[in-house]
């Protein structure tokens, strides 16, 4: 199985060729915060046709060898220690396919390595998109570690709120995992900024990374200039007459996507050789052709369309001997239809626009109602007794709205403030009969008349947990695994705990099968309740922070429960 097929390796080379030069076809899903800032980092990949020694090759070197696994020492690359010496790294980018143990996908040397060992080292089973392992099947691990080669650290840079040297990459609280929604917003290092989670750079699963940023490709491309740590790649040639062809080719694999009433992107194949573009587009009905020049990149966004109208679009190379070629064949797309805004909603609350006409709510059903004008405030109230724990939810919001909750003395109790669309969540365990006031309004006088937002108070009583008496001995305390340890992760039935040991903060991931309050709860070895806490989780909404500040240091078990379900894992609280 370790003795992968060419067509394999060659699938590979062209994900690296389609993700550098951004035509991978995740990039049309770029969220549009961030797409203006993704690149086509302009550096293309070949299998090598020419051994170091001169002589012609496929690029690939197949290597027999009676060692089974191998590890991240770089014995692979040592012939002394059952594996096979590099070609050139100066000119070469060797990547050694095998099987690596303990989990690792793969791992690569910087820049100005020891050139005996550098390259990128590929576990077998996720190398390429042939015959791989789901979720790491899309040939990303190899871009993610190619990066590295190339310069690049993790988006997170390797430390809780840290630098990866790149300045138009957002801070990020540490790595992700799975596929987060987007967008997905940083709230640990006080900034509240959306993180980029569909960075080559990131830890998350191959179908939801896209894209490199223009900082990232600068940082890159430094490597190739003289002086550069891969200035040897310049002129070394080794993919033989392929780069260099003697005709200007037609453009290919021509694709639309981002279609809108108006607009529409028009992507299409990188040519070798091609110096500039051509584009020339126009209504299905029309014999007039419009004309754009001197296209730079192989993507271009089209405006000012007429809406649902079919159109007719074709791309010629302009290539670097002076020479164009003949235009593509013709690719049809059709824009959409005028979106028409339905009828404003009902607001059945109105007027509540001051504290004194605040509207009574029933709690755990779900209300509408719209903000109908700058400096609007929706204000209701509603009552709970004490012990009862509240979840206030503002959802499909048409702008930027906030929350605030009082007691009713309007003393402030908490807000929810989440930048755009996201949705506005409060949660708080009323600790004495009260009625609590809520007011809803629009962030910088954000409102919309047309279309209401949904809202609901959902309550509950707090569970009563009773403590378990659990036997420990003091060596088994201190009996987790180090390699989870060392990489801040514990893993068990499906609950996340990071980082782990922990400091003031620690995240909990999930994968839970309903929409509902989950219960939190931190214990220590003795049974005794240190804390607990409901939140409400869903397959969207899967992540509970936690304050951890005024916890003692030392062995904990924290457990989450939601429904018949029931995570634990063990914690140690620094």
């Amino acid at each position: 199985a370790e003795n992968i097929s060419d067509a394999q390796v060659q699938s590979q080379i062209d994900v690296l060729n389609r993700d550098f030069r951004k035509q991978n076809a995740e990039a049309s899903a770029i969220p549009s915060i961030f797409y203006n800032i993704a690149a086509d980092v302009e550096i293309n990949f070949c299998l090598a046709r020419i051994t170091p020694d001169t002589n012609a090759t496929n690029g690939i070197d197949r290597f027999r060898t009676s060692k089974t696994s191998w590890t991240s020492n770089d014995d692979m690359k040592r012939p002394l220690k059952g594996g096979v010496a590099p070609w050139d790294a100066s000119r070469y980018l060797n990547i050694w396919v095998c099987n690596l143990s303990s989990g690792t996908l793969g791992y690569a040397s910087f820049p100005s390595s020891n050139l005996s060992v550098d390259g990128v080292v590929i576990d077998y089973r996720y190398f390429g998109t042939i015959n791989t392992r789901s979720p790491f099947n899309l040939g990303r691990t190899t871009t993610h570690e190619v990066g590295h080669w190339l310069g690049l650290f993790h988006i997170w840079g390797d430390s809780r709120c840290g630098d990866d040297h790149v300045a138009d990459t957002p801070l990020h609280h540490g790595a992700n995992f799975g596929c987060p929604a987007v967008p997905s917003y940083n709230t640990a290092c006080g900034n509240n900024t959306v993180e980029m989670t569909m960075n080559f750079m990131d830890y998350t699963n191959d179908a939801c990374m896209s894209m490199f940023t223009n900082g990232q490709k600068v940082r890159m491309r430094s490597l190739f200039v003289p002086g550069g740590a891969r200035y040897g790649f310049v002129e070394s040639n080794l993919c033989g007459s392929e780069v260099t062809p003697s005709v200007c080719l037609v453009p290919t694999n021509i694709s639309s996507s981002n279609v809108t009433e108006a607009s529409a992107t028009i992507a299409w194949a990188n040519m070798a050789g091609a110096r500039t573009y051509t584009i020339q587009y126009k209504a299905n009905s029309e014999t007039t052709w419009k004309i754009i020049n001197n296209i730079s990149d192989n993507i271009l966004r089209i405006n000012s369309l007429n809406s649902l109208t079919s159109y007719n679009v074709r791309v010629q190379t302009q290539c670097t001997n002076g020479g164009g070629s003949a235009f593509s064949n013709v690719f049809n797309f059709t824009t959409n239809a005028k979106v028409i805004l339905p009828p404003p909603c009902s607001d059945n609350f109105e007027p509540n626009n001051t504290r004194s006409t605040a509207q009574l709510i029933e709690t755990n059903r779900t209300e509408k109602a719209f903000i109908g004008y700058a400096n609007d405030r929706d204000w209701y109230y509603f009552k709970a007794e004490a012990g009862t724990n509240c979840t206030i939810r503002l959802s499909n919001l048409p702008a930027d709205y906030d929350i605030k909750l009082y007691d009713s003395k309007m003393r402030l109790l908490k807000s929810s403030e989440n930048m755009g669309t996201a949705d506005e969540v409060i949660s708080y365990t009323a600790t004495q009969r009260d009625s609590f006031i809520l007011v809803a309004y629009g962030y910088n006088s954000a409102f919309d008349a047309d279309r209401c937002y949904s809202f609901s108070i959902g309550t509950s009583a707090v569970a009563v947990i009773k403590p378990t008496q659990t036997m420990v001995s003091s060596e088994n305390q201190h009996l987790y695994n180090s390699n989870a340890v060392a990489q801040g992760l514990h893993t068990e039935g499906g609950l996340k705990v990071f980082p782990n040991p922990a400091a003031d903060e620690i995240t909990l991931q999930i994968l839970p099968e309903l929409e509902s309050d989950a219960t939190v709860t931190l214990m220590n070895l003795s049974g005794q309740v240190i804390l607990t806490e409901k939140r409400w989780v869903s397959k969207y909404e899967n992540s509970i922070n936690m304050d951890l500040s005024k916890i003692s240091s030392g062995l904990y078990i924290i457990s989450v429960k939601q429904g018949s379900q029931l995570w634990t894992q063990k914690l140690v609280k620094k």
